[in-house]
């Protein structure tokens, strides 16, 4: 399985100490090398032999994706498009829409989660949500997490 990742669902992760759960579902993640600078300016240091960078070759693809995106994002939808990637990794928004209109299926950290409970890899979701929204700043609105919540089995009383 190919799986390219955007900046945010590493840090975020690595943040509330679950980024052994990328090797876990996907063994290899890889990450355009604008996305490996963007993980360093924000004090990602870790070297993991399960996180590869791969340059994308497309630069006409990567230089449309800019004038949308940030480089990270438009780098690493590029990469995903040109290694047929069954997966990217990505919260924005706005990158998802584009990913999904280049045909490149997406999943960010909440989906990441729910992937993990299914696989006996985290016994809940909700304590860790918890934990993106008050040491990260996650931001999930009240409708979407209660809808996350009662789509893996955590229904709130």
């Amino acid at each position: 399985m190919i799986v390219i990742s955007d900046t945010s669902p590493i840090l975020n992760l690595s943040a509330v100490g679950q980024l052994d759960l990328l090797p876990k579902l996907y063994g290899k993640v890889a990450m355009p090398p604008e996305v490996e600078r963007e993980l360093r300016r924000n004090g990602f240091s870790e070297s993991l032999t399960w996180l590869m960078v791969i340059q994308p070759t497309d630069r006409i693809r990567v230089q449309h994706l800019m004038s949308m995106l940030d480089a990270g994002e438009a780098e690493a939808i590029a990469l995903a498009k040109e290694l047929s990637a069954q997966k990217l990794l990505i919260d924005e928004r706005l990158g998802r829409k584009i990913a999904v209109e280049h045909g490149i299926p997406v999943t960010g950290v909440l989906g990441i989660l729910a992937d993990a409970k299914r696989a006996g890899f985290i016994d809940a979701c909700g304590p860790i949500l918890e934990l993106l929204v008050s040491t990260v700043d996650f931001w999930v609105s009240e409708s979407l997490r209660a809808r996350f919540l009662r789509s893996v089995g955590e229904d709130e009383e």
